[in-house]
């Protein structure tokens, strides 16, 4: 092996371990998480059942809180792996199959449930439940009376 073909095998072999210690230093970023931050989001947005809100956004929320909307961002993205439509989805969701495991919306449409949840639209909730559950709400509904 000549003298130059070891140089080059090093400076690949540095230049991979940099890329390591890079990925690793992003991976610790992403787990570090204003604890304090996750604890006022998570707090106000169950107990005021904000989610509910008919187009809610990140803006309001980061008011609401007075936290910097940035912040907030980087909370959903990093911290739930989500973006802030698809968490509050999520909750909506929850809220949704919780009422309806429980048989308390029984005189009500699944376009009701959808907008009394925060839902936009029917559609918006028919397609989020599908995505979550993997049945449409009726499916699901039907499913349950069976149970």
């Amino acid at each position: 092996m000549r003298k130059t073909d070891r140089l080059q095998e090093s400076q690949v072999l540095s230049t991979s371990e940099d890329k390591s210690d890079i990925n690793a230093l992003e991976k610790t970023k992403a787990k570090m998480v204003d604890e304090n931050l996750v604890q006022q989001v998570e707090t106000f947005i169950i107990e005021k059942q904000i989610f509910r809100k008919n187009g809610l956004t990140l803006s309001e929320l980061a008011s609401q809180l007075d936290v910097p909307s940035h912040k907030l961002s980087d909370l959903f993205n990093n911290h739930y792996q989500l973006n802030f439509n698809n968490y509050i989805n999520n909750l909506r969701l929850v809220y949704i199959k919780e009422r309806l495991d429980s048989g308390a919306w029984k005189q009500l449409t699944l376009e009701a449930i959808a907008l009394d949840a925060g839902f936009s639209s029917r559609n918006t909730f028919f397609v989020a439940f599908k995505k979550s559950t993997g049945k449409t709400p009726s499916t699901y509904l039907k499913d349950l009376k069976k149970a």
